[in-house]
C-alpha cells in the first residue's frame, strides 16, 4: 500500500509539473506584467470611453496594470489588427465596437476575417445611433431635412464616425432609400465628428446616442430621429426610422476581443475578470450616463452572434456596392 501512494504521488506531481509548463496555460501567476487593452479609435469617443470605464473598474485584478492604448485608422481595422497579430498569451486586448469586427475586414484588407480568427471574450454594451444637427440649423424634424436636401441637392453635409462603420453604412443605405443627396463626410472617430458638428464644419451628424447625449443635454444638438430598433425610453418622443418610413437601424455594442490561440484558461479568467468588473456600480452609472445598455455575452454566444453579423453585413455591403476597394 505504501508503495501505490508513494507511486500515485510521483504521478500526481509529474502531471502538476506538465500542466504548469503547458504553453499558454494561465497559471496562477498570471497576470504577471501589465495587460494593455487596444481601443482602435481616437481618444475621447464612444470607442476610448467605454475601454477606459472597464479597465477601470477591472483595474483591482490586474495587480501589475492595465491600460488603454489607442490605435486609430481603418475604420478600427488597424488596432484590431494589432491585436490579431499579437502573441496569444493575455497581454493584448481589445475593447472593440462591432464595425471593425465585421465590416472592417470585408471593405479593406485586413490580417483576419471573421470571429475564427480572433478570440471573443466577452460582449459589455450596446447603444442606438441617432441623427443630430446643430441647434442653429432650421429643421425641427426628420422630415424637414429631408425636403431641404431634395430642394438643395449636395448642399447637405453629413458627417459620421468613420467609412466602412456601422453608421456609414446605414446612413448611406438610408440615402438610398429616400432618394437624397448629401455630402458625406466621414471622419476617424466619434469625437471629431461631433466636434466637427458642433463648430458647424458639417451641418448633420450620424452619431451614437451615447456619444452625442452630453450637448444634446446642453442644448447645443438637437436630435431629429432614432436608428433604434424601437422608441428609447429616455427619449419617447424622438420618433426611429422605421416609424418615419426607412427601413434603417443601426445598433453599436463594445466587446473585449483577444487574438486566436489564447489558452481556455485565459479566456475563462478574462471572461469572468470583466464580468465582475461590468457589476461595478460606477462603470453602470457611466454607461448609464453614456445611454448604454448592459448588454452581456459570454464567448460563444459573442463568437455566434459576430460570425452572424459578419454574414449579415455582408450581403448589405453587396447590395450597396461597398466591398472591399
Amino acid at each position: 500500500m505504501k508503495t501505490k501512494r508513494i507511486a500515485a504521488i510521483i504521478i500526481s506531481g509529474l502531471m502538476i509539473s506538465a500542466l504548469v509548463f503547458l504553453p499558454g496555460r494561465a497559471t496562477a501567476e498570471y497576470p504577471e506584467k501589465a495587460v494593455t487593452v487596444i481601443a482602435p479609435h481616437p481618444a475621447g469617443g464612444d470607442t476610448d470611453q467605454v475601454a477606459r470605464a472597464i479597465t477601470a473598474a477591472a483595474r483591482q485584478d490586474f495587480p501589475k496594470g492595465i491600460a488603454v492604448v489607442n490605435r486609430a485608422g481603418g475604420g478600427g481595422t488597424i488596432g484590431i489588427g494589432e491585436v490579431v497579430r499579437a502573441r496569444p498569451d493575455g497581454y493584448t486586448l481589445a475593447s472593440a465596437p462591432i464595425a471593425p469586427l465585421v465590416v472592417g475586414p470585408q471593405r479593406v484588407q485586413t490580417p483576419y476575417k471573421t470571429a475564427n480568427d480572433y478570440q471573443p471574450i466577452i460582449r459589455m454594451v450596446k447603444s442606438a445611433y441617432s441623427i443630430a444637427v446643430q441647434k442653429d440649423k432650421p429643421w425641427k424634424n426628420f422630415e424637414e431635412l429631408l425636403a431641404y436636401s431634395k430642394a438643395n441637392p449636395g448642399k447637405v453635409r453629413m458627417g459620421m464616425a468613420g467609412e466602412g462603420t456601422i453608421s456609414h453604412l446605414a446612413v448611406t443605405r438610408l440615402l438610398r432609400l429616400a432618394k437624397v443627396d448629401m455630402t458625406v463626410i466621414p471622419f476617424t472617430g466619434g469625437a471629431q465628428s461631433v466636434t466637427a458638428l458642433l463648430g458647424g464644419h458639417i451641418d448633420v451628424n450620424s452619431q451614437a446616442t451615447s456619444e452625442i447625449i452630453a450637448h444634446v443635454q446642453a442644448g447645443n444638438v438637437r436630435l431629429l430621429a432614432s436608428m433604434d430598433d424601437k422608441r428609447s425610453p429616455s427619449f419617447p418622443d424622438l420618433p426611429t426610422l422605421k416609424e418615419i418610413g426607412f427601413d434603417v437601424t443601426s445598433i453599436i455594442d463594445h466587446s473585449i476581443m483577444g487574438p486566436k490561440g489564447l489558452s481556455p484558461a485565459v479566456v475563462s479568467w478574462l471572461h469572468e475578470t470583466f464580468k465582475r468588473a461590468m457589476n461595478d456600480p460606477v462603470f453602470r452609472k457611466t454607461m448609464e450616463q453614456r445611454y448604454y445598455t448592459i448588454a452581456y455575452e459570454g464567448p460563444e454566444d459573442l463568437k455566434k452572434r459576430l460570425l452572424q453579423a459578419y454574414e449579415t453585413y455582408g450581403k448589405i455591403l453587396e447590395d450597396l456596392g461597398l466591398g472591399k476597394k
